[in-house]
């Protein structure tokens, strides 16, 4: 008994001694709910007048491509929604520069979650883009990188980067989402009228991007890009879908991962259903599959 109590504090106390605290802090929310509005939306002129549209066209006059939306929401009273525009363009909502220097502890980690609603058929592209600046130019302007695209799957078949409520999903591929990830999104009618049973929540790790793909020595800030794009043709009528509605959006930094490992048991599989395993003594070789978003993939 005296050894085995020895062997575990042998075990145990460098761990303890070596264990930081762990801190979190939620550096960035928004929910579309009250003004300011945080996240910002390109304009485009001449949009007027698609998809039931009240809005005049004319030369010289712009909209915002996402703007509130009150029929819809996760939170009450509004979302932030775009449309499918009948020709092909970016429709852009950015965030604000979220710091990844202020949250009072050396950051290793960053998620982002939100609610959403994408009604965007997949013939068009519905994705997310990240940009990370180093500091400030002489003019205190953000030295930011280029926008690079979140690359992910939602089976995760590459970095183990997607945690929402599709995860095992292959509708998720090249980070895109639309209305074949979720059976409710009635991908099998492009004009169905979305209701607020089509939440659904997701949520990325986005470390690897912001430290590592982004190619950014010393980050001090990042921004998130939502961008909805009709790249099929225009006579597809794609454009029927009502487009992506986004709420609840937020930012989280750690000084360590927040989601635990995975271990997923592989076959063969052992069931002693009719206890006929009692007299057997082995040996059953036992597989399984662990995964982690930091060290381990085995």
């Amino acid at each position: 008994m005296k050894k085995a109590l020895f062997i575990l504090m042998v075990v145990l106390v460098p761990v303890l001694l070596l264990a930081q605290p762990m801190d979190t802090v939620i550096i960035y929310y928004e929910n579309f709910d009250s003004d300011p509005i945080t996240i910002t939306s390109s304009g485009n002129p001449d949009f007027g007048g698609t998809q039931g549209d009240w809005r005049v066209v004319g030369t010289g006059i712009t909209y915002s491509d996402w703007t509130t939306n009150y029929a819809l929401y996760k939170s009450s009273p509004k979302s932030f929604r775009t449309p499918v525009y009948g020709g092909a363009g970016n429709v852009m909502a950015t965030t604000a520069p979220i710091p990844l220097n202020t949250a009072g502890f050396p950051v290793s980690h960053v998620y982002i979650d939100f609610d959403h609603i994408c009604k965007v058929h997949e013939l068009d592209i519905a994705n997310i883009y990240y940009s990370v600046a180093q500091g400030v130019d002489a003019d205190g302007n953000y030295n930011w990188g280029q926008w690079k695209l979140l690359n992910f799957t939602g089976n995760n078949a590459g970095p183990l980067v997607y945690f929402g409520e599709a995860m095992g999903s292959t509708a998720i591929t090249g980070g895109k989402f639309n209305h074949t990830v979720y059976s409710n999104w009635a991908s099998n009618n492009v004009s169905a009228a979305p209701t607020n049973a089509w939440w659904h929540h997701e949520m990325l790790d986005i470390t690897r991007y912001i430290f590592i793909e982004s190619g950014a020595a010393n980050p001090t800030h990042f921004r998130l890009q939502f961008r909805e794009n009709k790249s099929s043709p225009a006579t597809s009528g794609t454009q029927a879908c009502a487009g992506w509605f986004l709420d609840n959006f937020r930012t989280r930094l750690a000084n360590c991962e927040l989601i635990p490992p995975r271990i997923l048991m592989q076959s063969p599989f052992y069931y002693n259903t009719n206890n006929s395993f009692v007299n057997q003594t082995g040996p059953f070789n036992i597989k399984c599959k662990l995964t982690d978003n930091d060290t381990v993939n085995l």
